[in-house]
C-alpha cells in the first residue's frame, strides 16, 4: 500500500511541476494593476481588505 501511495505522490509532483513550468512569469507581471503599497495603519488595512473583497459596498 505504501508503495502505491509513493507512486501516486510522484505522479502528483510531476503533474504540479509540469503545470508550474507552463506559467509565464513575465506575462503574469504585465498585469495592468497599480503596484501594491502595504497599508501603514489598521484602518488603512481594513479599508483595503474590504475594498478588495467587497468592492460594491464601499461606494
Amino acid at each position: 500500500m505504501a508503495q502505491g501511495s509513493g507512486q501516486e505522490d510522484r505522479e502528483k509532483t510531476t503533474a504540479l511541476k509540469d503545470l508550474l513550468s507552463r506559467i509565464d512569469l513575465d506575462e503574469l507581471m504585465k498585469k495592468d494593476e497599480p503596484p501594491f503599497s502595504f497599508p501603514k495603519t489598521l484602518e488603512e488595512f481594513e479599508y483595503a481588505f474590504n475594498e478588495a473583497h467587497f468592492p460594491n459596498t464601499l461606494r
